[in-house]
């Protein structure tokens, strides 16, 4: 079996590039796969690094955060190469939602008896994206924190999440899918292919990867008290329960706001038009879970 592994060495969590590429050699020479390893050098490299990987292998390994997988899985959709992950980043929500071990080295273990799956991606504007997407004030934390300097981690989000918060000014949007259309003023609305944003936060509790359908969760402007109480049903699976939060499913719809502004794609940050379009691409991804773990 042919396995390449694109490794960030910046992801945000340990062990360091070396240990990982270690424990991959060791499975690899237990069980003779022909091994490639490759080392990122800075942001967006992984996707064209995946791309040229993909003709000889026969797995793509995406050792990294949330923001390493994005930019890997984008070279695999539609391919015939199948997605592994070891989580070495900081809220790990794409190896979350797939019960991939989240520590590296267990990961690493685990694609011996692993299982071959296929999941569906969401597109925004044509760029795909694999967890969440969004506009809104998880669009502006996104922004605020790839712009900044600073050490990776679930605080650093959180900091950043009270400064976007006390500064953000929320646009009316209108939601446009078929013959309906939905009105808003969101301080947070996310598009949810699978569940969580990372580190145990639920944006859209239920949301499925294999229903061929997105899931938009819209998080009402209120007072600080009524966010501060709905906060933890973030991380309890209860927040489609809040007053504050709407939520609709659909599989292609259009988002209409005053004006243009950012958005993120798992969490990466980038510059919209005022008019967004999300489609879903059902069971576009091959994906190695571990055997039994997932119930897709």
């Amino acid at each position: 079996m042919r396995v390449a592994c694109i490794i960030n060495p910046r992801a945000g969590r340990r062990p360091h590039a070396e240990h990982v590429i270690a424990g991959l050699r060791s499975v690899a020479s237990m069980h003779g796969w022909e091994l490639r390893t490759v080392t990122t050098t800075g942001p967006g490299e992984a996707t064209q690094i995946a791309r040229s990987l993909v003709p000889a292998s026969d797995i793509i390994v995406a050792a990294g955060g949330d923001g390493t997988v994005h930019e890997v899985s984008a070279a695999l959709v539609g391919t015939q190469v199948a997605l592994a992950v070891i989580p070495c980043g900081s809220g790990n929500g794409f190896a979350r939602s797939f019960k991939i071990p989240l520590d590296p080295l267990r990961a690493i273990r685990s694609l011996v008896d692993s299982e071959q799956i296929s999941v569906d991606v969401g597109t925004v504007e044509g760029r795909h994206f694999f967890a969440t997407a969004g506009i809104g004030l998880d669009a502006e934390i996104s922004r605020r924190f790839a712009a900044g300097n600073h050490r990776r981690g679930i605080w650093p989000y959180f900091r950043h999440g009270f400064a976007a918060w006390v500064a953000y000014c929320p646009q009316k949007v209108t939601i446009q899918s078929g013959n309906m259309s939905l009105s808003a003023k969101p301080l947070v609305l996310a598009v949810a292919n699978t569940e969580q944003y990372g580190g145990g936060a639920k944006i859209a509790p239920g949301a499925s990867p294999f229903d061929g359908l997105l899931n938009i969760t819209i998080v009402e402007v209120s007072s600080f008290l009524r966010l501060l109480i709905a906060f933890p049903r973030l991380f309890t699976g209860s927040l489609d329960r809040s007053p504050l939060v709407r939520r609709m499913t659909t599989t292609e719809f259009t988002i209409h706001r005053q004006d243009p502004g950012p958005y993120h794609a798992d969490g990466e940050p980038f510059d919209g038009p005022a008019v967004l379009h999300f489609s879903v691409v059902p069971h576009a991804l091959r994906l190695l879970v571990p055997r039994g773990k997932y119930p897709g």
